[in-house]
C-alpha cells in the first residue's frame, strides 16, 4: 500500500487527501478525549453520590448510637448532678490531651489559619451601599419619630475622631425622620464645643445639645430619655459607628405589639478594622436570637448592645430605663427586664461598628464591680424559683466571665487580673464541689502566666463552659415567675 494511501484501503489518492484524512482522524481523536473527560466526570459524580448515601446510612447509625448513649448517661449522671460535672471536666482532659499534640505540630508546621475579618465587613457594607440589596426595605407609609440619643463624656482623652465618626453615621443616615440628642455627661475638656461645631454643620438636622453633672452612660441615657420627644429611642456610644441605613433597617418592625427591636454589629479596633463581623449570625455570640424567653438571657451574656438597640419610649419609661448604678451590664439588664415584660423582635442584619479597645469602660475596674452588682441583682430577682439549678446556672455564667477576664488579662500583664480573679473564687464557692475541685486542680495557674498555666486555665474553662451548655432550667414567665419577680423585673433596682 503506498504511503500515501488513505487509511480505509483506498488507493491512488494524493498527499494533501492524505493529510486531510489525518486531520479528521485528529478531529476523532479530540472527540473521543473531550467524551472521555465527561465519562470520568459522571464516574467522580456518581461515587460523590455513592458517598453521600453512605453517609447518610451511617449518619443515622451514628445518630442512633448517640441517642441511646445520650439516654444511658442521663440514666447514670443526670444532667446538673455532681456526676455529670466530674464526667464533663473528665471529657475536657481528654480532649486537651488529644489536642496539644495537634496544636504542637501546627506550630511545628507553621500552619496558621487565615484570618480575613474585612471581607464579611464588605459584605456587610454592601447591603448598607446606596442602591444595595437592603436598600428597598424601608416603608415609608408609617414614618415614626426616632429619637437618637448619644451620651457622652471627655471625648479627648483617647481619639475626638472618635466622636466625630459617631455623629458623623448619625448624619448620613438614609431615614430622615428623627432627632438627635447629645447628652454631655458632665465632660471637663471640648466635647461640648464639639457637638456644638458639628450641630453648625448640619443645620438641617435636629440637634439638642443638653448637659448634665458626671453620672455615667446610664444616667446620661436615661436624661436624654427624659427629653426625647420620638415615638422609639435609639442609642450611639460616643466611640461607635452606625451603617447608614441603621434606622431603615429596623422600620419595618416599629409596630404596635413590638416593645424592642435589635440587629446584629462587628467589633472593631481602635483603629477601625474589623476584628469579628456579625458577632450573632456568623460567630453565634450571645447564642440564641432572637431572645424570647428568659432562659436565653439569664445564663449568658447576650450580646445586645445599646447601639443596636431601638426601643419604645413608653415602654422604656415603664422599665425605668437603664440601671443608673450598673456601670457595664446594664444594657443586658434592661434586656432581661425587656424579655420579662414586653415583645423584643430582631434583624439578623450588622448595623452597628461596635469599638472594642483599651480604653473602654469594659476593660476597668468599673466593669468588674459591675459584673458582681448584676449577679447579685438576677439572683434576687431570678433565683429564687423552684429548681435551685436556676441560680447555680446564673451563677455559673458569672463564674466564668470572671475567670475568662482574668485568664485573658493575665496574658497581657494586665493589673485587673487580680480583681476578676477574686470575683470568680466568690462566685466559685456559691457552685458545687466538683466545680471547686476543678478550679484547685488549676489554682496555680491563675497567678501565673506562661504556656502551661495557659492551658491549665484553658481546661478549666472549657470545663465551666461545657458544663454552662447543658438543657437550661425553665425559668419561662408564663411558668415560673411569680408576681414578685415580675415587679423586679420591671424596675431597674
Amino acid at each position: 500500500m503506498p504511503h500515501d494511501a488513505k487509511i480505509d484501503g483506498t488507493e491512488g489518492q494524493p498527499s494533501l487527501s492524505g493529510a486531510r484524512s489525518c486531520g479528521g482522524a485528529q478531529t476523532v481523536e479530540r472527540e473521543l478525549l473531550a467524551r472521555l473527560e465527561v465519562l470520568q466526570a459522571e464516574v467522580v459524580e456518581l461515587r460523590q453520590t455513592l458517598s453521600a448515601t453512605e453517609g447518610q446510612l451511617s449518619f443515622r447509625a451514628v445518630s442512633r448510637l448517640n441517642r441511646t448513649r445520650t439516654t444511658v448517661l442521663d440514666r447514670a449522671a443526670p444532667q446538673g448532678s455532681m456526676r455529670r460535672q466530674a464526667l464533663i471536666y473528665g471529657q475536657v482532659t481528654a480532649g486537651t490531651a488529644l489536642r496539644i499534640p495537634a496544636a504542637a505540630r501546627r506550630r511545628w508546621v507553621g500552619d496558621r489559619a487565615a484570618c480575613a475579618p474585612d471581607e464579611g465587613h464588605a459584605r456587610h457594607a454592601e447591603r448598607y451601599a446606596p442602591g444595595g440589596p437592603e436598600a428597598g426595605m424601608s416603608q415609608r407609609d408609617h414614618e415614626p419619630l426616632i429619637s437618637v440619643i448619644v451620651p457622652v463624656y471627655d471625648a479627648e482623652r483617647c481619639d475626638p475622631g472618635y466622636l466625630t465618626e459617631a455623629l458623623d453615621s448619625i448624619a448620613r443616615q438614609s431615614y430622615r425622620r428623627f432627632e438627635l440628642i447629645v447628652v454631655n455627661d458632665g465632660s471637663t475638656d471640648h466635647t461640648l464645643e464639639m457637638v456644638h461645631a458639628f450641630a453648625a454643620l448640619h443645620p438641617e438636622l435636629s440637634i439638642s445639645a443638653l448637659s448634665k453633672e458626671n453620672g455615667g452612660q446610664s444616667s446620661a441615657r436615661n436624661f436624654g430619655a427624659a427629653h426625647a420627644r420620638g415615638d422609639w429611642l435609639a442609642f450611639l456610644d460616643q466611640d461607635d459607628v452606625w451603617f447608614p441605613q441603621r434606622l431603615d433597617a429596623v422600620l419595618p418592625l416599629l409596630t404596635a405589639g413590638t416593645d424592642l427591636v435589635y440587629t446584629d454589629a462587628d467589633v472593631v479596633d481602635a483603629e477601625g478594622s474589623t476584628t469579628c463581623s456579625a458577632i450573632h449570625v456568623e460567630h453565634a455570640l450571645g447564642g440564641v436570637h432572637p431572645k424570647a424567653r428568659l432562659e436565653d438571657v439569664l445564663f449568658e451574656d447576650v450580646f445586645i448592645m445599646p447601639g443596636i438597640m431601638t426601643i419604645r419610649s413608653a415602654f422604656f419609661r415603664d422599665l425605668g430605663g437603664f440601671d443608673e448604678d450598673l456601670s457595664g451590664y446594664e444594657d443586658d439588664d434592661l434586656v432581661v427586664r425587656s424579655v420579662a415584660a414586653g415583645c423584643i423582635r430582631y434583624v439578623p442584619l450588622v448595623t452597628l461598628q461596635w469599638r472594642q479597645y483599651g480604653a473602654n469602660y469594659s476593660h476597668t475596674g468599673r466593669m468588674v464591680r459591675s459584673r458582681m452588682r448584676f449577679w447579685r441583682k438576677l439572683m434576687n430577682g431570678y433565683a429564687r424559683t423552684s429548681d435551685p439549678r436556676v441560680g447555680r446556672a446564673i451563677t455559673l455564667r458569672f463564674a466564668t466571665e470572671f475567670l475568662s477576664q482574668c485568664d485573658l488579662q493575665l496574658q497581657h500583664a494586665d493589673p485587673l487580673a487580680a480583681a476578676n480573679l477574686d470575683g470568680g473564687l466568690r462566685l466559685l464557692e456559691q457552685l458545687s464541689p466538683v466545680d471547686r475541685a476543678a478550679f484547685r486542680v488549676s489554682a496555680w495557674a491563675w497567678r501565673r502566666r506562661g504556656a502551661t498555666a495557659a492551658r491549665a486555665r484553658a481546661w478549666l474553662l472549657a470545663g465551666m463552659r461545657a458544663n454552662a451548655r447543658v438543657p437550661r432550667p425553665s425559668v419561662g414567665a408564663a411558668q415560673s415567675l411569680s408576681s414578685e419577680h415580675r415587679a423586679s423585673a420591671s424596675s431597674p433596682l
